[in-house]
């Protein structure tokens, strides 16, 4: 992709990130970037092709969790605490806190208010594909006798609920700093070896 397209879109998506997608204008981002509205129009029919292709970003992304998901279930041999507490927070940062990932979080989000497309794809990015992923996970894990027997869907939830909220308590604001960042880990890994005493067999 062409790098001034590149730099537009990811600029597009900081400014709907934190105003909103109605409250951005062609020349906002045009001043953003430091080009002229017509090196914009070249790349883009309007406004809302812009945020099409972000939209068709974050199904990408999607779609590429959903490979990574898969390729790592499939590789669980043994499941021990530490091991399973720091692939929690692993993707709290990876995921929920990586910077790029946590802009389309914002946009969806403002956007979903007025926007159907985007209140499935925030939905799905961030409860409906993790869970149905995760409950594979301890599907597995269950079956391997990691786990006790329980609803593999109930314990996904119950995992992608914590790390959310936790998400949500200390970083869901606008630029989380280092002690956000920190606290939310902190407090991650004691729910998480919390719930791996709770349901492991090991």
């Amino acid at each position: 992709m062409n790098q001034t397209k590149i730099v537009i879109q990811n600029t597009a998506l900081e400014l709907f990130a934190v105003h909103g997608y109605n409250a951005v204008s062609i020349r906002d981002i045009g001043k953003k970037v430091g080009i002229k509205e017509s090196t914009i129009y070249y790349y883009f029919e309007n406004k809302q092709d812009i945020l099409n292709q972000l939209l068709a970003q974050v199904e990408e992304l999607i779609a590429a969790m959903k490979e990574a998901f898969t390729r790592k279930f499939s590789q669980i041999d043994d499941v021990l605490e530490t091991e399973f507490v720091s692939a929690a927070v692993h993707y709290l940062n990876q995921f929920f806190l990586n910077d790029h990932v946590l802009k389309y979080i914002r946009m969806l989000s403002i956007e979903m208010q007025s926007n159907q497309k985007a209140t499935e794809l925030y939905r799905s990015l961030v409860f409906t594909m993790p869970v149905e992923h995760q409950t594979q996970v301890f599907e597995q894990m269950i079956a391997k006798r990691f786990f006790r027997e329980d609803d593999a869907y109930q314990l996904a939830m119950e995992y992608q609920s914590i790390i959310y909220s936790i998400f949500q308590k200390h970083c869901g604001g606008y630029a989380p700093t280092s002690d956000d960042i920190e606290g939310a880990n902190r407090e991650l890994v004691l729910f998480m070896q919390r719930f791996y005493r709770q349901y492991s067999l090991t």
